[in-house]
């Protein structure tokens, strides 16, 4: 609802500005006009509308994509302020209609270019965030397992101090470990099926189990950052 309330108000001050401008052109002034006139005034409606767009695309942006996306906003201002300053360009230079729609055309064009180009860099940034996201799914996951398996080893073994100690050190070195890389997928499996074994051995009482499973865990840590290091 929140975001219907805020599209309608913003379509609201664009239908605002776009029938001002429309009022001040034909009531204001309702003297015949050549076609200088009516191609400024179509193009300036048109940089108006451009404008409500883009606020409004800008207003529906998440957190990812936020920033660039806000560029929408000083590109479409940019593109009304030249519609504009082309007004007395019109009235005053010596240029013919079809030179002067040239004109407004190169400028349209050269506005739709920058909207593709950040268009561009938004798609690139979100298809870079979920590849980042998904990088971090396996880590997250041994680790998360690795946690679980420490708090059960302290109500199985509270006794072994020891091992207690060793153990947070290895979901320590776990939690600080790199993230998921294309290629590291063997040995994330590797880490995560002996996290797998660390976490059943705990829940079983197994202490024996459980500090061998633990020395493989380190075992397969250090494995896997090499690893990731070397793609």
């Amino acid at each position: 609802m929140k975001n219907i309330s805020t599209r309608a108000r913003v379509l609201f001050l664009g239908a605002i500005a776009v029938a001002v401008t429309l009022c001040v052109a034909f009531v204001a002034d309702p003297a015949p006009h050549g076609p200088k006139f009516g191609t400024e005034l179509a193009f300036l409606v048109l940089s108006e509308i451009l404008a409500t767009l883009s606020l409004g695309i800008v207003m529906e942006k998440d957190d990812t994509v936020l920033p660039l996306g806000a560029a929408f906003v000083p590109v479409s201002v940019g593109y009304v302020l030249f519609v504009l300053l082309m007004a007395p360009v019109g009235a005053f230079a010596e240029l013919s209609t079809s030179g002067y729609l040239c004109i407004h055309l190169v400028g349209l064009a050269v506005a739709v270019a920058l909207a593709v180009f950040i268009d561009m860099g938004e798609r690139h940034v979100r298809v870079q965030d979920v590849q980042d996201r998904a990088m971090l799914v396996p880590k997250k996951t041994f680790v998360a397992e690795a946690r679980v398996a420490m708090e059960e080893a302290r109500s199985r073994f509270p006794e072994r101090k020891d091992l207690l100690s060793l153990a947070e050190k290895r979901v320590e070195d776990l939690r600080f470990a790199a993230s998921s890389r294309p290629g590291s997928e063997d040995v994330d499996d590797e880490l995560a099926a002996a996290v797998t074994e660390l976490s059943r051995s705990a829940s079983e009482g197994d202490e024996k189990g459980f500090e061998s499973a633990l020395r493989e865990v380190d075992r397969r840590h250090r494995v896997r950052q090499i690893k990731i290091k070397s793609l």
